[in-house]
């Protein structure tokens, strides 16, 4: 998967790839990868490994992905959303094993003593 701020086009294969210098600056990828276009994209970084984020839908329906990457944090963090919900989002996919209740504008992640990775989809209006 391709994290890009940008446009995506086809190339030669028809397979949809950023311009040339939004690909300079994506993330590196599996080379079967399909590219998608992300409105936004951050990360939260703990004591070690972080929290890769992205909010692809902000109109009417909204949901916010997150990867955790081996996190570890020695004190609860709080990560707000870049467009608020109107009501509370549900949590459609957790794999993370952490207990996450989100707010219309954010949540709180808990303090975890040991590597946390998984996958965390929050979606709501």
């Amino acid at each position: 998967m391709i994290f890009t701020s940008g446009p995506v086009y086809p190339n030669a294969q028809g397979v949809l790839v950023p311009s040339a210098d939004e690909q300079q600056s994506s993330l590196p990828v599996a080379p079967s990868a399909v590219p998608i276009f992300v409105k936004t994209l951050g990360s939260l970084y703990g004591v070690s490994g972080n929290i890769l984020y992205s909010m692809p839908e902000q109109g009417a329906a909204k949901k916010l992905t997150c990867y955790f990457n081996g996190y570890v944090n020695s004190a609860s963090a709080t990560l707000t959303f870049q467009t608020p919900f109107l009501y509370t989002p549900i949590v459609s996919a957790n794999t993370t094993g952490l207990v996450l209740v989100p707010s219309a504008s954010s949540f709180v992640i808990p303090v975890t003593n040991t590597p946390v990775t998984g996958v965390l989809i929050i979606e709501g209006i």
